[in-house]
């Protein structure tokens, strides 16, 4: 029965009125913009942890004196997630303490682990926790055991502690310093699982770990594999199994078929399937999302990055929500061309992507190079923008931002 003009009116109403609610619901918020001093500096690789209505994160400057000119060695931070007020917890000192954090925190029951890229007893990183209101270095890195970490880390039951250095370990001629491994931190010692050998057998600069429930790590290498791109390798996935043996999952191949520059990763447990990004590759040579079987080793391009209004460049994990959509953040594209919060929705024919926001950029933040965290009691999201908020003397060009997302 065709629709009467008042049923169609109340109808345009109703539609109308169900477009300004879901327009009022999505909110951007900047909970904190750092100052560069004695609260830290620009939040890089590192996504945040939420825990208890509060969010922790690191920054590679700030946090004091000493280090990069006097800039500061870096600080663990945390951040009120409705108020916006920050507190340090803990600035670096470098020797022997740690400097440069790049890899976000992993909360254990309220103690928090994490590493350092320099700093330590031989200045390229350590493994470090804090908790009850301390820091304490765990390991120091160095040498043939790997240096200089800046990816996440794991953990299992027994409290030993995983993680990888970007360099160390191997060295080749496309590794001056080292191809880099996969090391355990355990009894105030590291032990190297992997030693990584670079293209075209294996990978070259491992960027963090993530563990299943089995005790199975998984990792990807930026550069490296059987492919060459750029004349450094596409990367690879690789699988250290819980018995510790080594291997190699995927290779990718760049171009416009497939990804290059992986940079982290995320388990579907139920299906056993990992989800990841690629700065570079795709279509448009962008970018892309892509997909693991763990069962099958087949790799897919959910999604390529770079078209019309879309965001480039996606440099960070991507997270689950609770309805099973994927959310991840680009460093460009958007209106403002300073990024964007996107999803990935499951849908028949693959994957659909949409923009969610355009970071507006400015005094607000830009350039997001960590991924999201997600509370899924609120469903807000939680990040950080490596630049922009107030400029200092520290920092021309404002010394990033921490923001909360409620789509």
């Amino acid at each position: 029965m065709a629709l009467t003009k008042v049923a169609k009116i109340l109808l345009g109403i109703i539609v109308g009125l169900l477009a300004a609610v879901s327009a009022h619901s999505q909110s951007f918020t900047m909970l904190y913009a750092f100052q560069g001093g004695a609260d830290g500096s620009h939040p890089q690789l590192a996504p945040l942890a939420y825990a208890g209505g509060y969010v922790y994160g690191t920054t590679i400057q700030g946090g004091g004196s000493g280090c990069y000119k006097g800039l500061g060695c870096g600080a663990i931070f945390k951040v009120n997630a409705t108020s916006g007020k920050e507190k340090v917890l803990h600035g670096f000192k470098d020797k022997p303490d740690g400097a440069g954090p790049q890899a976000g925190l992993l909360d254990v029951g309220g103690t928090l682990y994490g590493n350092t890229a320099a700093g330590g007893t031989s200045g390229t990183g350590t493994v470090y926790k804090w908790t009850a209101g301390r820091e304490a270095v765990l390991t120091s890195l160095g040498g043939a055991g790997g240096a200089n970490p800046t990816g996440p880390m794991a953990r299992d039951a027994a409290g030993n502690l995983y993680g990888t250095a970007a360099t160390g370990g191997i060295v080749t001629g496309n590794c001056q310093a080292g191809c880099g491994t996969v090391f355990r931190s355990a009894m105030g010692r590291n032990r190297a699982l992997h030693k990584f050998a670079g293209g075209p057998s294996d990978g070259r600069g491992p960027t963090g770990l993530i563990r299943d429930a089995a005790g199975n790590l998984y990792g990807v290498t930026s550069l490296g594999g059987a492919h060459l791109c750029n004349g450094a390798g596409c990367g690879i996935v690789f699988e250290i199994s819980k018995l510790g043996k080594y291997k190699v999952l995927y290779n990718f191949a760049g171009g416009t078929s497939d990804g290059w520059l992986p940079e982290g990763l995320v388990l579907d447990s139920v299906n056993q399937v990992l989800y990841g990004t690629t700065e570079l590759g795709g279509t448009n040579n962008r970018g892309t999302a892509f997909s693991l079987d763990l069962a099958t080793d087949q790799e897919t391009v959910i999604y390529s990055f770079g078209g019309a209004g879309d965001g480039l460049l996606p440099t960070a994990p991507l997270v689950f929500d609770r309805n099973g959509n994927l959310w991840g953040t680009t460093q460009s594209g958007g209106t403002q061309r300073v990024g964007t919060i996107f999803e990935l929705q499951p849908s028949a024919g693959g994957w659909t992507e949409t923009v969610l926001f355009s970071l507006p950029g400015g005094a607000q933040g830009t350039i997001p190079t960590a991924g999201l965290a997600y509370d899924k009691v609120t469903g807000n999201f939680y990040g950080t923008l490596s630049l922009g908020g107030p400029k200092t003397n520290n920092c021309p060009y404002g010394c990033g931002t921490v923001f909360k997302f409620h789509p």
